[in-house]
């Protein structure tokens, strides 16, 4: 079994695959249950295509992840057993992941007016909008992403890879929706 809480490009392999196992019944709960415009706007795949929403989130959370991989490979290196380790991991990367989503938005914010595209512009009203609650959110999201990787570690690299390839399948669908 891979060990998750070490960087490799196995792990990273893994929490992409968690990543996509968990992305479509993430955008089921946002759109059904938790609702509201910019949420609707975002997973909605109307406004913003399937693809670039899926891989946007996907990137903008594995940047976070390796931060905290490298941070955690520095200040818990010596923690031994998995819960430890994992925990600690997580709490790397849950403090990365607020940090990273407030310096995002306040880069965005200071973008000059005439560069500021459809996406941008999306994203500082999102965050005028949700304020804070944004980054709660996403710290639900990765707290979902966690769980869901300690599940898909068991599955077997040839399941691990068609899932890889399905969901990729699917994305491409949803992207021609338009």
């Amino acid at each position: 079994m891979i060990d998750i809480t070490r960087f490799s490009y196995e792990a990273i392999g893994l929490w992409i695959v968690a990543f996509l196992v968990m992305e479509f019944p993430m955008r089921y709960i946002y759109l059904n249950y938790v609702g509201g415009t910019y949420l609707t706007r975002w997973y909605g795949f109307k406004e913003f295509d399937a693809f670039n929403v899926i891989i946007g989130d996907l990137f903008y959370m594995l940047v976070g992840l390796i931060i905290a991989y490298r941070v955690h490979a520095y200040f818990c290196a010596d923690l031994e057993g998995f819960v430890p380790r994992f925990a600690s991991l997580f709490a790397i990367f849950w403090v990365i992941q607020m940090v990273g989503d407030l310096l995002f938005y306040t880069i965005i914010k200071n973008i000059p007016n005439g560069s500021k595209n459809k996406w941008i512009k999306f994203f500082i009203e999102y965050g005028d909008h949700a304020q804070l609650g944004a980054v709660f959110g996403d710290s639900i999201y990765i707290l979902v992403w966690a769980l869901t990787v300690c599940a898909v570690r068991y599955l077997p690299n040839d399941m691990l890879l068609a899932l890889l390839c399905f969901y990729v399948f699917i994305l491409s669908i949803y992207s021609e929706q338009k």
